[in-house]
């Protein structure tokens, strides 16, 4: 139901389930969170995600969806959490181009525009061209080339190494 966006219905599945008593595991927490935070529910969604890594630490999308959340402007140590749970996710996934994209984004909603562009421009390198995706990636990156120090100019030449690190290691997987 999650997936295919009726957020109300899954909510109340998910509801039904819990009363069951029984303890859910991460999947299922982190898709109920999803659900809520499609509602507008966001209080209700960051106890989910955070009970998904209780459940399990390591799970990529309550990191990666909790993280984004917390990254928006709000408290600087929630901001700083949000990107600790960023980067966990990429450390599970380290040449996805969305986790690449999520942690340059929030670098850059924390006021670190040259780690952000370093990762941005790896995202935007490992995004196929025919991805929708893509643009929004390169937008990102050209925030972040705004945001650099002028004495800090992009210089592309270092990254060629970690973008061509980063296609081996997806070619391989």
């Amino acid at each position: 139901l999650v997936s295919l966006r009726r957020n109300e219905d899954a909510v109340a599945v998910f509801a039904r389930l819990d009363e069951t008593g029984t303890d859910q595991p991460a999947p299922v927490l982190t898709n109920w969170g999803t659900a809520l935070q499609r509602l507008g529910r966001n209080e209700e969604a960051r106890g989910k995600y955070d009970a998904a890594l209780r459940s399990d630490p390591d799970h990529v999308p309550a990191l990666n969806n909790l993280g984004l959340m917390l990254a928006q402007p709000g408290s600087e140590a929630e901001r700083e959490r949000g990107v600790t749970l960023l980067e966990a996710a990429l450390r599970q996934r380290p040449g996805d181009p969305v986790k690449l994209h999520n942690v340059g984004w929030a670098y850059l909603q924390t006021g670190r525009p040259t780690e952000a562009y370093s990762l941005l421009l790896r995202a935007v390198a490992a995004t196929d061209e025919a991805d929708p995706r893509r643009k929004e990636r390169e937008g990102t990156l050209e925030q972040a080339r705004a945001a650099l120090p002028s004495r800090a100019a992009p210089a592309d030449a270092p990254n060629i190494l970690l973008v061509a690190l980063d296609t081996l290691r997806a070619d391989h997987m």
